[in-house]
């Protein structure tokens, strides 16, 4: 979901600032889509609603992220001698205060909707859970064999729940949501598992142990490859439960998806592992947007 020319485009649109670079924005649109994509596909069409929510998975994206450099900052010295905190471009305390307002800005919006009573108390516990098991991940987790990974797999595709449960949904629009969920979950976890054999070299520097630091390159890609095998069958019944709501725009997005899947593969087995990185985030991209236009035309 977040490819370069997106970024290239927010850097484009927003002024240069350490600190914008800190809150890393491209992310948090992203999520703030994959949220209001998933509320109105589940019968949300609250505009108030939909608009607290990309404004809360917004503010929960920066607040990880900022959090993140602030408490890696000896990684980065390492792996990213120009990030903003290391090269002294932002100050700390700036930095400090940017993520405790973003983690305030994060949450206000649901405890309103529910002072409304627009919303159940359900949305603010999958945030609770997505902020706990964000920051855990920035502050330890990041360095547990396998937690790692597993932590970023379960928080992205959060996102689709977080949409969900602020709306009414039927029991089948439930089905899609969660098997959604569980598609994404499990090549995200494949296509971290990869980043990390990308990044064995810096990873074994700093300390954060993943399959191929411990396990090796080839458990690595073996691993990877299961998991993405896993993604593509679970997406099967994901694509009959979609075919049943008449989502078909959303089916076709995920067809290409998975032929998107076997073709990163095929390249995993030759060994092209940046390829991979960067063709399955294109196939998630494209699951993304085939909800989003099949939500607004639902």
């Amino acid at each position: 979901m977040r490819g370069q020319a997106f970024n290239r485009l927010i850097n484009w649109l927003l002024p240069v600032n350490p600190y914008i670079e800190l809150a890393r924005p491209e992310h948090g649109i992203i999520a703030g889509i994959a949220s209001v994509s998933a509320y109105i596909f589940s019968g949300g069409h609250n505009p108030i609603v939909s608009l607290s929510l990309f404004i809360s998975a917004f503010a929960a994206e920066a607040f990880l992220f900022i959090t993140n450099d602030l408490l890696n900052i000896a990684e980065d010295s390492i792996n990213r001698p120009n990030a903003p905190l290391v090269s002294g471009k932002a100050r700390r305390r700036i930095a400090a205060a940017s993520s405790l307002a973003f983690l305030i800005a994060s949450i206000i919006p649901m405890l309103i909707l529910i002072m409304l009573r627009l919303i159940s108390g359900l949305p603010l516990i999958v945030l609770s859970i997505a902020l706990l098991l964000g920051f855990y991940y920035n502050w330890r987790g990041k360095r547990i064999l396998v937690i790692n990974n597993l932590i970023i797999a379960i928080v992205t595709p959060l996102t689709y729940i977080y949409g969900l449960t602020c709306a009414n949904p039927s029991p089948n629009d439930t089905n899609i949501m969660l098997l959604l969920f569980m598609t994404s979950m499990v090549a995200t976890m494949g296509r971290e598992i990869i980043k990390g054999a990308i990044d064995a070299v810096g990873d074994s520097r700093v300390g954060i142990k993943t399959v191929a630091t411990e396990l090796g390159m080839r458990a690595a890609n073996e691993a990877g490859l299961l998991m993405t095998v896993a993604a593509v069958v679970i997406s099967i019944p994901l694509m009959l439960a979609s075919l049943d709501a008449s989502a078909y725009i959303f089916v076709v997005s995920i067809i290409i998806t998975d032929i998107i899947m076997i073709y990163c593969m095929i390249l995993l087995i030759k060994g092209n592992l940046e390829g991979y990185r960067r063709n399955t985030l294109l196939g998630m991209s494209i699951t993304l947007l085939g909800l989003l236009i099949n939500a607004l035309i639902k």
